[in-house]
């Protein structure tokens, strides 16, 4: 590679700077890391040599590791003392993803997949150095459309076995406990004062061992305002409404875990800047809204935002370049999930993959579900999905606002 650089330099076959910049700027070798550094030695009108400064930067990237695995303690720690449940759920969704993307045999539609949720949930918890791998395994297997080689992926494995680890020893154990709310107690004598029946008295306290979604809708909110922070999107409202439905946290955890695909997607392809919005007309700070609620026997969760709303002409584009169909709305809208469809050109810490959509849709079919999405230009994107409500588990007549959704049937 350094003969063929400096005869391309000789030749002035490409511009210098350009030349230079095709050249390796790290190796590994015997366990130490190398940091290059060139520099052209003129012979007259031509190059005639390369200087290659040659640096272990053995010790230094050791130390710069350490420091950010520090970092990245605090911030889980933190996040521990205020959302136990969260890191633990997070932790738990993770090692699957990665034992997916670690697996030899793994289809590399889903290793794709796995690193772009993992990535993205990394990030929001703060583990960088996390989330960086994982970009950079996507990034290489976007130019070589092979799956990651052992080395890569035994990386990732012990990188995220590391970070388990220290924030297992904050753990402890996981007591089996219940979160009651003020709220649950309240309603629980209100229908022990209407004199409820024994069965309706038991099905609001089963109720009890589900996980409000107005709970997982509050982290999502704090997932829009880590996002906009980041992207430079100013203070974005939030509007959530779990209108008192609970889930079986477990059942429900990966398609959670997919849904940070589409809180990226309404903050960074569909709210505006401030300056662009208030040049647009719009109120210079941009809307988000996160809700669930049954409806005609139907589980719905939706996420909407007053953005800029979905480039079909970029999709168009996409869609051609892949060969998928897209002469009319129906195919345009299924071309929107397809892999490698996304509106961005180019490919950020954040997104421009076009993995994510086809992630959560995913996740939304293996429920037995549907997505839909409704856009309109220059006022913003909703995502609906629509779960069927199976028939043991209804509201309860006596109580509107709880409404517990469970794997399991209803007793």
């Amino acid at each position: 590679m350094l003969a063929l650089g400096l005869d391309e330099l000789r030749e002035g076959m490409m511009p210098p700077e350009l030349t230079l910049d095709q050249l390796p700027r790290r190796l590994e070798a015997a366990g130490r890391s190398l940091a290059l550094a060139y520099t052209p030695i003129p012979g007259g009108e031509e190059v005639e040599k390369l200087l290659v400064v040659v640096t272990d930067i053995t010790a230094q990237l050791a130390s710069e590791r350490l420091e950010m695995e520090q970092r990245e303690q605090a911030q889980l720690v933190d996040r521990l003392l205020r959302d136990r449940g969260a890191l633990v759920e997070f932790l738990d969704e993770a090692t699957g993803q990665v034992d997916v993307a670690c697996a030899p045999s793994s289809d590399l539609v889903e290793v794709r997949r796995a690193l772009h949720t993992l990535k993205g949930n990394a990030a929001f918890f703060g583990i960088g150095g996390l989330a960086d791998l994982c970009h950079r395994l996507e990034t290489r297997i976007d130019e070589t459309g092979d799956p990651p080689h052992a080395a890569e992926r035994t990386e990732l494995s012990e990188r995220f076995q590391r970070m388990r680890e220290r924030v297992e020893l904050f753990l402890g154990s996981r007591p089996d406990a219940l979160e009651v709310s003020s709220a649950d107690i309240t309603e629980l004598e209100r229908d022990i004062a209407q004199q409820a029946s024994h069965r309706e008295l038991a099905e609001r306290v089963a109720g009890w061992r589900l996980e409000p979604a107005a709970r997982r809708l509050g982290r999502i909110a704090e997932q829009v305002h880590r996002f906009a922070g980041r992207l430079g999107k100013g203070d974005v409202e939030v509007r959530s409404d779990g209108h008192g439905v609970r889930l079986d946290a477990a059942e429900w955890r990966s398609f959670w875990a997919s849904f940070v695909h589409l809180v990226k997607n309404a903050v960074d392809h569909g709210l505006e800047a401030p300056e662009r919005r208030a040049a647009a007309g719009k109120p210079r700070q941009g809307h988000v809204e996160v809700s669930t609620r049954v409806v005609d026997r139907e589980l719905l969760v939706e996420i909407a935002d007053d953005g800029r709303g979905i480039d079909w002409e970029a999709v168009t584009r996409k869609a051609a370049d892949l060969g998928l169909p897209h002469g009319n709305d129906r195919e345009l809208a299924e071309a929107l999930f397809a892999n490698g469809v996304s509106t961005r050109d180019e490919v950020t810490e954040m997104s421009g993959r076009g993995i994510g959509l086809g992630a959560v849709r995913a996740e939304c079919e293996a429920r037995g579900g549907r997505m839909d999405i409704v856009s309109a230009v220059d006022v913003g994107t909703r995502v609906r999905f629509r779960f069927p409500l199976p028939a043991s588990q209804r509201p309860s007549p006596m109580a509107p606002r709880q409404i517990a959704l469970s794997s399991a049937p209803a007793a």
